[in-house]
């Protein structure tokens, strides 16, 4: 991935600029109290933190402990220490980025906090590296799962818009496969795998998708309004006569 568009939280992560690529604020995004961050990944908190060799294995005398033994898993408060959270200025965006500290917080004992910035300055933060974990979202202008795959996962787009730096060759052949298909199921199919196996990896969280609500005067007549919230003035006209 309104007004807002395919929501996700990286440690580095996805991002763009004009176009397709990185919001603004919109006037109505989305819904902050949606799904918990960490709701429905591969896995679970835990797997942020590496086992020790040998961790919850059958166990012999150089293998570690095994089963039913007293040692604990290492707290990741502990191993990772509190994190920066950095989001692109705004009303919305901001009570987003609280909604995720707190999930964070809560589900990995976590202490985060979070850094507001103007959009240019925090793009190129996240391109040059120096924001490892932020928020972000992306906006495209048609709807097709490349404009969002492509640029974001392709590791041809390192330093572009990928910035989480993903390098996967299969993800890259199934992209390249479908932006040159011609068969509509064909292409389905190849994003679809290609989306898989970038959730397996998970070089993003993807968080929410926005819903964009308009009220439109009944005098405004011939205004189209596409699915991502985008509409233009030129054919739309006014008819002063209807009540």
């Amino acid at each position: 991935a309104d007004g807002e568009e395919r929501d996700g939280a990286v440690e580095d992560t996805a991002g763009g600029e004009d176009g397709d690529g990185a919001e603004d604020d919109p006037a109505d995004g989305g819904d902050p109290r949606g799904p918990g961050l960490l709701e429905g990944l591969p896995g679970d908190a835990g797997a942020l933190v590496p086992q020790e060799p040998g961790a919850g294995d059958a166990g012999t005398e150089d293998d570690g402990p095994g089963p039913g033994t007293d040692e604990e898993a290492p707290d990741p408060a502990e191993v990772i220490g509190p994190i920066t959270l950095t989001h692109n200025r705004g009303a919305t965006h901001t009570a987003v980025a609280e909604r995720m500290a707190t999930d964070i917080e809560e589900a990995l004992g976590l202490e985060v906090d979070f850094q507001a910035q103007d959009l240019q300055p925090f793009i190129q933060g996240v391109r040059s590296g120096d924001t490892p974990v932020f928020r972000l979202g992306w906006d495209v202008a048609g709807p097709d799962p490349g404009a969002y795959l492509y640029p974001l996962f392709h590791s041809s787009q390192v330093g572009v818009d990928n910035l989480t730096s993903y390098e996967n060759e299969e993800v890259d052949g199934l992209l390249e496969a479908a932006r040159v298909s011609d068969d509509d199921l064909e292409r389905r199919r190849l994003y679809r795998e290609a989306e898989v196996a970038i959730l397996e990896d998970a070089p993003a969280i993807p968080l929410l998708w926005s819903r964009l609500r308009l009220v439109i005067a009944p005098e405004v007549q011939d205004l189209v309004v596409t699915p991502f919230g985008r509409f233009g003035l030129r054919d739309a006209w006014l008819e002063p006569a209807v009540p």
